[in-house]
């Protein structure tokens, strides 16, 4: 199977004192947590000056990735969304398809925990649905998983 780029899915994070609550705002989207735990848990953040390390990890595994790439081949690029931070995978995914790629393999860049369940994922591109495209989803190579046309 062909692919037209790389994508790694992150669960995104703060990366400083002033994106905390919106950070903590986005995870907890639709869920029933009191305020004052929010706070709580933004206390721990505030601890590392408002820094999650999981923005510098993805990064390192993003230069990882092109790295080997470079040297090894297939030549793709390599673009990067969250589900909870900048950069948002919604972006990217308008932001892929501004550029072309109608066929990206993605990997969670970590435990398979990012809107993953048992190892599957279900990403739609931004304009799905009305005369949009649609993706769907398969398991491949492990936790990486391909957007497919459906």
């Amino acid at each position: 199977m062909n692919y037209d780029a790389m994508l790694v899915v992150s669960f995104g994070g703060p990366e400083k004192h002033e994106d905390v609550l919106p950070f903590l705002e986005n995870v907890l989207r639709g869920r029933n947590v009191p305020r004052e735990r929010m706070l709580a848990v933004a206390e721990h953040y505030y601890h590392f000056d408002g820094k999650s390390p999981i923005n510098h990890q993805t990064r390192e595994l993003i230069a990882a990735i092109e790295k080997e790439l470079a040297l090894h081949g297939p030549k793709l690029p390599v673009y990067w969304g969250n589900r909870n931070w900048h950069p948002m995978l919604a972006d990217t995914l308008r932001q892929m398809k501004a550029d072309g790629v109608r066929r990206a393999l993605a990997d969670s860049g970590g435990d398979g925990t990012v809107g993953l369940s048992k190892g599957k994922a279900r990403i739609k591109s931004p304009t799905s649905g009305k005369g949009g495209q649609k993706w769907g989803t398969h398991r491949c190579c492990g936790r990486a998983f391909g957007l497919c046309r459906a």
